[in-house]
């Protein structure tokens, strides 16, 4: 290969890498919504029944609920531990909250992504209504 191909291809890999990484970085299952999605919303109460923390893609740890309503049990993607705790917003066993968010999927496994939650008359507003992730967009990496 001649030295111009081996700077073409080096271009298209960094161009490539940093393409997959931006995608990524919100370390969200769901990137990005359309306005039309809002009428998806699904609001789901319930006791916390268990609570997960888990190790994202981009290395920032995660949270993950395990929320018990009276009729089925949900598991619910909350986002970065960093950002819930910036917010002053905790979880515990027994909470009772109120999530709003959207049916997703996370490694086949159906999930919740939660736009709000809801605890004892404090909200936690995780995602704007197309499904932006906050702690991203404050960030700059939209």
């Amino acid at each position: 290969m001649n030295r111009i191909g081996g700077v073409v291809l080096f271009v298209v890999l960094v161009l490539a890498l940093q393409h997959s990484f931006g995608q990524a970085s919100t370390d969200s299952p769901q990137q990005q919504r359309t306005a039309d999605d809002e009428r998806d919303e699904i609001t789901v109460k319930g006791t916390v029944a268990e609570i997960t923390n888990s190790l994202g893609v981009t290395g920032r740890m995660r949270i993950y609920l395990t929320l018990q309503s009276d009729s089925a049990a949900f598991q619910v993607h909350v986002g970065p531990a960093s950002y819930v705790s910036a917010q002053r917003f905790t979880f515990a066993r027994g909470d009772t909250i109120e999530v709003t968010g959207w049916n997703s999927k996370k490694d086949h496994e159906e999930i919740i992504l939660a736009r709000q939650i809801t605890k004892h008359g404090q909200v936690l507003t995780l995602r704007d209504p197309r499904g932006s992730p906050l702690w991203a967009q404050r960030r700059g990496l939209r």
